[in-house]
């Protein structure tokens, strides 16, 4: 029989409380991988549901920064804003931000230029078929 979820509750703030938390990975006292709570990564890789809820979290606060600092992004459409989240998760904000002639090109619409600025670059060397199929959507503004 499971726990009630009062005493579930109870349980996990226990088990936190002795366990401590930490932001960071680091290598507890018998040599293994932990995060979080004492989560042990070298026996048990991340559940796919705690990932996706992760990236879900990590994507909101890039829209949010993006929001804020973008000052035509409520122009974009869904498709050029995707394009923008996604290269910031991959080089963070301040490596979106050193796409001047893109964002400047965005700004005015011109978004074949937007789209040559972003395959005259070094990201675009390294990551080709990934810098390919956003330079598409910035393109064509669709998914």
């Amino acid at each position: 029989m499971y726990l009630s979820g009062e005493i579930k509750k109870k349980v996990s703030s226990l088990i936190a409380n002795d366990e401590g938390f930490s932001q960071k990975v680091y290598t507890d006292t018998k040599g293994f991988l932990t995060i979080g709570f004492g989560f042990n990564l070298n026996t048990q890789p991340i559940p796919i549901g705690i990932a996706l809820e992760w990236l879900d979290i990590l994507l909101l606060g890039i829209e949010y920064k993006l929001e804020e600092n973008i000052v035509f992004w409520d122009s974009l459409n869904d498709a050029r804003k995707y394009v923008l989240i996604n290269m910031a998760y991959q080089m963070g904000i301040g490596g979106l931000f050193g796409f001047h002639d893109m964002l400047k090109a965005l700004g005015s619409k011109d978004y074949e230029g937007a789209s040559t600025s972003m395959k005259d670059s070094v990201w675009y060397r390294e990551f080709t078929a990934r810098a390919s199929r956003l330079i598409k959507i910035m393109q064509s503004g669709e998914f």
